[in-house]
């Protein structure tokens, strides 16, 4: 092989391989880029699940204590009407209209009532006795009367006591129906901030001149095998006359 050939072979070599080597060295410039990149966004995204995550645990909780509310009215609503408690409030209320009627009757008791200085004593005492016998009827008329009242007084506290308890029941699940609309923006929020933009970096480019080595180390070599070619090849033999 003549030097000249071998000049131009080794120099195309060594000009493809530097021209080879500016562009892979770029690709695994990007090839790293992109993966950190890659990365970076998987950590955000495993950072915004935690934070939905919470978010969701403390609506959880929230949810839990306006269900124990709920339960805890149901409970105390439902306790008067047990049979027990029916019976205590009808002997309450029995007893408290009794004793309204006790009062109103004794107002007028036999002590408000007069008898003259010179009544006979015998007068006296049958007027007594005759007074005694009307206010005690009256008293049991009037315990009667307070028995068939405390009906009336037991239905209106039965009532009241549903009609309060579906209040307070209510009342919560307007809250708690009204909080949990609110759950996915605050996870939108909450997501957001953990998604702050990802830095791309601008891809990496190899020198203009790594491709011009490249085409003139290719150009070199196939010039340099031509002439190995060329010069190589075995002179055609002379034909005798």
């Amino acid at each position: 092989m003549d030097p000249v050939t071998l000049a131009i072979l080794a120099g195309s070599a060594v000009a493809g391989g530097v021209g080879g080597s500016l562009e892979a060295s770029a690709a695994a410039k990007n090839n790293v880029a992109a993966i950190r990149a890659s990365m970076t966004q998987a950590q955000q995204d495993a950072n915004e699940a935690r934070a939905r995550n919470e978010v969701m645990r403390g609506y959880q909780e929230r949810q839990a204590g306006w269900l124990n509310d709920n339960q805890g009215s149901f409970t105390g609503g439902l306790a008067p009407f047990l049979p027990d408690g029916q019976g205590a409030a009808m002997t309450s209320a029995a007893d408290t209209r009794g004793s309204a009627i006790s009062r109103a009757i004794d107002s007028a008791g036999p002590s408000n009532i007069a008898f003259r200085a010179d009544a006979p004593s015998v007068a006296v005492d049958a007027a007594n006795s005759s007074i005694a016998d009307a206010f005690g009827r009256v008293h049991a008329q009037g315990r009667r009367t307070a028995g068939a009242g405390a009906y009336g007084d037991v239905w209106g506290g039965n009532s009241r006591t549903i009609s309060g308890t579906a209040r307070r029941v209510g009342t919560t699940n307007a809250i708690s129906q009204g909080n949990i609309k609110l759950l996915p923006s605050e996870q939108d929020l909450v997501g957001f901030q953990q998604q702050p933009p990802v830095m791309q970096t601008a891809p990496v480019q190899a020198p203009w001149y790594a491709g011009a080595l490249k085409a003139l180390g290719s150009i070199g070599g196939s010039y340099a095998g031509s002439r190995m070619g060329g010069s190589g090849a075995p002179a055609p033999a002379k034909v005798r006359g």
